[in-house]
């Protein structure tokens, strides 16, 4: 590489830390300009119920400490989009992933944790999706800080730079599992003709990871895993299956580790499905007979106006 090379590659190097820099000042007076009206990000419902379920650790129990037990024994006043009841005992709807991440962070630095984790993450978040946007030449060097500040200012991130909820911990894990895709078949779009099966498998982990936070996201890994079998196609129709099973195994290995360890998860998510299909069964028949009601006022209306 000649002086010049290194020269612009310093720049763009430093132009890249610059507006990563920026884009986490941005979030940083976000949050202290919030911090004093909602303490402990609070004020958000959904970040009440995270923050809930990690104090419910912190005081050594599973299931959710509930304050107003001695009012309401049979906690039938804790929302359903909050807890299920298995054994007895309210359980928070939620994959305990971002519990023990914020668990973790607030044993080492404090309650400080519920502003932090989520800042960080969204630092990192956003740091990953520039480093495979530069990394694999989607952008030239000198339009990278603008891509950086579109992904760090012009979508939610910034929302979720704030608020302790899981949605920015499963965007880290699936931007590191794109970036890990995409390295893997790096040497195949180079002409080399094999896959890096240890980045598909890393790739297939931090899957399963992001599903662990937010589990939408098992639908992204099943649409991944496709679009890799596709690009991967070229090398032979034995590598194409080898790269899903790649990483398939990556994300069945995270999944079955956590639920083989923490065998309950799997009942709290198995009763709050039973527990969303009954209501929107009941939802569907309230909104079909709203239906039928504004078909019959709309016909009485059409048959007045005719006569």
């Amino acid at each position: 590489m000649s002086s010049a090379e290194r020269s612009a590659s310093r720049r763009a190097s430093s132009r890249f830390l610059l507006a990563v820099a920026g884009v986490g000042l941005v979030y940083v007076t976000a949050l202290l300009s919030l911090r004093p009206f909602v303490p402990g990000t609070l004020g958000h419902v959904d970040a009440a119920s995270k923050i809930w379920q990690v104090e419910s650790f912190l005081q050594g129990q599973r299931h959710l400490v509930y304050p107003a037990r001695g009012l309401d024994p049979d906690y039938r006043y804790i929302p359903d989009w909050y807890a299920v009841r298995v054994g007895g005992r309210p359980y928070s709807i939620h994959l305990n992933l971002l519990a023990w991440i914020n668990y973790v962070a607030v044993l080492v630095v404090g309650r400080l944790a519920y502003n932090l984790v989520p800042l960080v993450s969204s630092i990192a978040a956003v740091t990953l999706s520039a480093w495979l946007v530069r990394r694999h030449g989607l952008a030239d060097d000198r339009n990278l800080w603008r891509v950086i500040l579109a992904v760090g200012l012009c979508t939610p991130m910034l929302y979720y730079s704030v608020l302790t909820l899981e949605h920015i911990v499963a965007a880290v894990f699936a931007a590191g599992a794109f970036l890990l895709a995409a390295e893997a078949l790096k040497l195949l779009r180079a002409g080399a003709g094999k896959l890096d099966w240890r980045f598909l498998a890393g790739s297939g982990a931090c899957l399963g990871l992001a599903t662990l936070a937010r589990g939408e996201c098992g639908l992204l890994a099943v649409a991944m895993g496709l679009i890799v079998m596709v690009l991967a196609r070229r090398a032979g129709m034995m590598r194409t299956l080898l790269s899903g099973a790649a990483m398939a195994l990556g994300g069945f290995l995270v999944l079955g580790g956590y639920f083989l360890l923490f065998p309950d998860g799997l009942k709290i998510q198995m009763a709050f499905s039973v527990q969303g299909t009954k209501e929107q069964i009941r939802l569907s028949l309230r909104l079909w007979k709203l239906t039928l009601l504004v078909l019959w006022f709309f016909l009485q209306t059409k048959k007045g106006a005719s006569i």
